[in-house]
């Protein structure tokens, strides 16, 4: 085989894997940062209901904010943040957790950051204490929208 079929072939396996690899990224999406729910209560009932949740699981509310069809709960477990913090202080942009409640063309919907995918967009990765924290939200979210 000359050295020109050589060259034509692998300009032919390179232009493969780039064509494989950009299909790839348009089949397969980033994971969420956003974790978004659709709640079958009213506004008001949805905000009660998170609230007794925050509390039932060990977070205290620090702070609640209202504006125009927004409600924003900010909710922290002192402990957990503590070793969060500890782990990794960038994780500070994220703290304390926080749950918005809004209403949209006649739906109620309750967002939060998913922290277990932060490090996807961050290059914090504070492990298993991402998931546990999430797993007290995803707690948190699933006692007040059932």
């Amino acid at each position: 085989m000359s050295n020109l079929k050589y060259i034509r072939i692998a300009s032919y396996i390179v232009v493969v894997a780039i064509f494989m690899l950009s299909l790839r990224s348009v089949f397969m999406s980033p994971p969420k940062l956003i974790v978004s729910n659709e709640s079958p209560h009213n506004y008001e009932n949805t905000i009660s209901n998170i609230k007794k949740a925050v509390s039932s699981n060990n977070f205290r509310i620090i702070r609640e904010q209202r504006q125009d069809n927004k409600y924003s709960i900010y909710f922290c477990n002192f402990s957990i943040a503590y070793k969060a913090i500890k782990a990794d202080q960038r994780i500070g942009f994220a703290l304390p957790c926080r749950i918005h409640v809004f209403r949209t063309r006649g739906k109620v919907i309750v967002t939060t950051i998913n922290t277990k995918n932060i490090h996807h967009y961050t290059s914090i990765n504070i492990g298993a204490l991402c998931k546990n924290i999430m797993n007290s939200i995803d707690a948190i979210l699933e006692e007040a929208l059932i």
